[in-house]
């Protein structure tokens, strides 16, 4: 892909401030999939019946989403400050390249990945609880839904806000694979243990944003164990 393992300066004077070159095109590629409401039908989807929302949507192109009966949920480009930056930690997330399966939950040495740049206390107490063999991978974008997903980690909590384009689409690799992504409380001064409920991410909420969540590879692992040892996450 162009542009992916070389810098490039945004065209604002800060990052958000007006659109970046990366973000141009991604808005170029979103467009055609967008529409204020209703049913649409892009040759890229080949069927598809239902709307569309991403982060590039116009509030008038959304309004009312709560009201439709389907709906996709693009990020045409998933990590841009890593794009941008030259990383090549960016995802395009796609579905039947190649079958992908996630592995069993490695009592001895868990591998735990999070955001290098956005990661809250939750982190290093979950680090802990997985005890001294347990090891921590930091980086950025929804490539730590791949890894875990890809069976290279086991766990992915995020505890700071993220908004539901962020997850949807790599929530549906990591699931296709055999994981699962669950929603937390929003207590964050409780344990995990007191935070987990099992109930399943959702999408198309009143709010856009996302509650804190953990994204397994094995849902019925021994991970459960360790969040409940935890004293302090």
């Amino acid at each position: 892909m162009p542009w992916s393992r070389s810098p490039i300066e945004p065209a604002g004077r800060s990052f958000g401030d007006t659109a970046t070159p990366g973000q141009c095109k991604r808005r170029e590629i979103d467009r055609p999939l967008r529409k204020p409401t209703g049913p649409r039908t892009p040759s890229s989807f080949g069927s598809y019946r239902g709307s569309v929302l991403s982060e590039e949507s116009e509030e008038r192109e959304v309004r009312g989403r709560r009201d439709w009966p389907r709906l996709w949920i693009v990020d045409s480009l998933d990590g841009m400050k890593e794009f941008l930056k030259g990383t090549g930690e960016f995802t395009v997330n796609e579905d039947g390249l190649r079958p992908i399966r996630s592995r069993t939950f490695p009592g001895d040495s868990p591998v735990l990945v999070a955001s290098r740049d956005h990661s809250g206390p939750g982190v290093g107490a979950l680090a802990e609880a997985l005890g001294p063999a347990g090891r921590f991978t930091g980086m950025g974008s929804s490539l730590k839904f791949c890894f875990v997903a890809e069976g290279h980690a086991d766990l992915y909590l995020r505890d700071l806000p993220m908004m539901e384009w962020d997850t949807a689409a790599a929530q549906s690799v990591l699931e296709h694979a055999g994981g699962a992504v669950y929603g937390l409380s929003r207590d964050g001064a409780g344990a995990l243990a007191g935070r987990f409920d099992g109930t399943r991410l959702r999408y198309n909420k009143d709010s856009l944003e996302n509650p804190p969540f953990l994204a397994v590879g094995d849902p019925t692992g021994a991970w459960r164990e360790r969040i409940a040892e935890d004293p302090k996450a």
